[in-house]
């Protein structure tokens, strides 16, 4: 991004982006796949452990879904104003 101040190529922010948007979405799968597993692995019974899989897994994926919110909206900002140019 800091690259593309100086350049200013809404090409590179559109690569940038779809890259993001597949990173994130990556990792959104495996967080999702690694509290599945912790919760399954931990023992349930023990209520202090499952709320702290159940909090660290809620922030890895807050996280991780608001990346992904904004590595949209630069896509889709990026093609409105690119409309707008044409």
């Amino acid at each position: 991004m800091v690259i593309n101040m100086f350049v200013g190529s809404s090409a590179t922010v559109t690569v940038i982006s779809v890259i993001g948007i597949i990173i994130f979405t990556v990792l959104t799968a495996y967080d999702a796949a690694k509290i599945k597993s912790l919760a399954e692995d931990s023992d349930m019974n023990n209520d202090e452990a499952a709320g702290e899989v159940a909090v660290t897994g809620a922030l890895g994926l807050y996280l991780d879904f608001i990346n992904l919110f904004l590595y949209l909206l630069f896509l889709y900002l990026i093609r409105l104003f690119w409309k707008k140019k044409d």
